[in-house]
């Protein structure tokens, strides 16, 4: 069932201990959570602001929801996002960068290619031009911009994904100094 969107899974035999049954529960759970957030980020009904800020602030950026996100980064891939719920999301994000969260280095770093897109379009839809080219801009704490992590983790496909959208939002002296 979901064993094509896990990064990690073992194989399944008659003598599984209880901590591979747990284990296994878990991750099944997981994917259930997952595929609800994409189910509520693709479909065109309103999502409430709360759970807008908890998918962008909780589940995309705490460390204890990294395999939520490995699932959901891989059911993006299955499903488009409807122009009305990506405007909502934009809007939120554009909300959101008020505190700083780098949502897209988080996504960066992991690799998760789907929900770079799904960010970055979303942002887009809620027309803020300002804000696309203030998140491919943005340093983190370190002073990486998502450009030097992508490079870093050597994801060509992220890097790829950047350099598209850089291409038709940045100017050319932004772009040199990436």
């Amino acid at each position: 069932m979901f064993t094509n969107c896990a990064k990690d899974t073992s194989s399944a035999n008659s003598g599984l201990s209880k901590a591979t049954i747990s284990k296994s529960i878990l991750r099944t759970l997981q994917y259930y959570v997952a595929d609800c957030l994409v189910n509520s980020m693709t479909e065109g009904k309103n999502t409430s602001e709360q759970v807008q800020t908890l998918i962008l602030k909780e589940i995309f950026l705490e460390y204890n929801y990294r395999v939520i996100r490995v699932f959901v980064d891989c059911l993006l891939s299955k499903k488009n996002p409807t122009i009305k719920v990506l405007k909502q999301y934009g809007n939120q994000i554009q909300n959101l960068r008020m505190c700083d969260d780098l949502i897209l280095h988080n996504a960066v770093f992991e690799g998760n290619s789907n929900i770079i897109e799904f960010l970055l379009n979303s942002v887009q839809a809620g027309d803020h031009r300002d804000t696309i080219r203030e998140v491919l801009l943005a340093k983190d704490r370190k002073g990486f911009t998502a450009w030097l992590i992508s490079v870093v983790s050597n994801n060509t496909q992220v890097i790829e994904i950047l350099l598209e959208w850089a291409r038709k939002k940045l100017t050319t002296e932004e772009l040199k100094m990436k």
